[in-house]
């Protein structure tokens, strides 16, 4: 099976997004380590399932994503035929609860101030498209077209158009005008959104920054003594806003209308009250 792994990771994996492979490259190290040794027929599904079930007492996502690879694994070496069928097959997986938290505009609107200017932008620009921080990342001021923001398929969904709209216009132009700031350096980035320092973002600075945000504004409640202050949320949950908000999941990227309902549509219900 390593030999399987090794192959994999060499072959299939490059041809995968940067995030995937990424969160995939650490499930490929937990799957060596417990099938490794094995010969590919001799690696049953009660194996699997024992593995499976043991990772999912205490964390059940990452034990279905593990399930999932490893079973794309096993149909990697039923197409080079070092297996005869996917002893994965036919496994359940454990049952997830999508995330539910609906970022409220009131909610945005108290954290945005406690941001640094760049880092401003860049949330709003993912509330109001609700694309995915990798595609806002690599968004260039060359992308950008009279008739909207276009944004590159997901997931074998379509490509996005987001029209202009005064909002998303006005958080634009102030990336822009921060691009400007930078214009006595030598280079400047193509990106349209930068760091403090006129940098191109980073994954891991974006999470370090989004961290040090949420420390401010704890701090800055502790010292105002603010009985209800706004609960954790994610950047992730901006993008579920946008969606929520608009309840257009082609915004998103999404050909599965279910999957959006599933775990982007967060918004409350509102209903009146019965006679």
């Amino acid at each position: 099976m390593l030999a399987i792994f090794e192959r994999y990771e060499r072959e299939r994996l490059p041809k995968k997004a940067k995030a995937t492979q990424d969160g995939q490259r650490r499930q490929l190290s937990n799957l060596k380590a417990t099938f490794g040794h094995m010969e590919p027929h001799k690696v049953r599904p009660a194996h699997i399932a024992a593995f499976h079930d043991a990772l999912g007492q205490t964390a059940p996502v990452s034990a279905n994503r593990h399930l999932a690879l490893l079973s794309d694994v096993f149909k990697f070496a039923l197409r080079i035929g070092a297996v005869d069928l996917n002893p994965c097959r036919g496994l359940g997986r454990r049952e997830e609860r999508p995330r539910d938290r609906y970022v409220t505009d009131d909610e945005l609107a108290e954290l945005l101030p406690h941001a640094p200017a760049w880092l401003q932008d860049f949330m709003s620009m993912e509330h109001l498209t609700g694309q995915r921080e990798s595609n806002l990342i690599r968004l260039q001021v060359t992308d950008l077209r009279d008739d909207g923001i276009p944004f590159p398929p997901q997931k074998r969904g379509r490509p996005v158009l987001i029209e202009w709209l005064e909002a998303l216009t006005a958080v634009v132009d102030r990336a822009k005008a921060r691009r400007a700031s930078f214009s006595d350096r030598k280079v400047v980035p193509l990106n349209l959104l930068l760091n403090e320092r006129g940098d191109p973002i980073t994954v891991s600075g974006l999470q370090s920054a989004f961290r040090r945000l949420w420390a401010r504004y704890a701090a800055h409640c502790e010292g105002k003594a603010i009985i209800s202050p706004v609960p954790r949320f994610t950047l992730h949950d901006l993008r579920a806003k946008a969606g929520s908000d608009t309840g257009n999941e082609r915004m998103l990227g999404h050909k599965n209308v279910s999957t959006f309902r599933r775990i982007y549509d967060r918004k409350p219900v509102r209903a009146k009250p019965s006679k």
